[in-house]
């Protein structure tokens, strides 16, 4: 079972990240631009790609949920339903859309 520390110390772990507050909870972004995860009470937001979202969406309908955070669809997850590992490459996912790809190429090697 994953928790706000875990998410804490794998998106600070990715290259370029800031932490800060968003309506009390942490977010965290890519060089202060882009956000890609952030806290709430009912688990953590992720911007993932559209189509992992949907997947997610239809067969894991019980820990993820679909929110619009300023027009855009992100993935609501469930933490308690999610282990480190999993946590961790979803929040890699979110990181990788939104870091400069060069850096994406150099931490995530294909």
């Amino acid at each position: 079972m994953a928790d706000i520390e875990d998410l804490r110390d794998l998106a600070l772990s990715l290259p370029l990240t800031i932490e800060e507050a968003d309506k009390g909870w942490p977010a965290f972004r890519v060089e202060g631009r882009h956000k890609f995860a952030i806290c709430r009470e009912e688990g953590v937001l992720l911007k993932l790609d559209f189509e992992h979202q949907e997947w997610l969406f239809e067969t894991r309908a019980d820990t993820f949920s679909r929110v619009v955070v300023a027009r855009y669809d992100w993935a609501l997850a469930k933490l308690e339903a999610l282990d480190r590992e999993e946590l961790s490459r979803l929040v890699i996912m979110a990181w990788s859309r939104e870091a400069p790809k060069k850096v994406v190429a150099q931490f995530v090697p294909d």
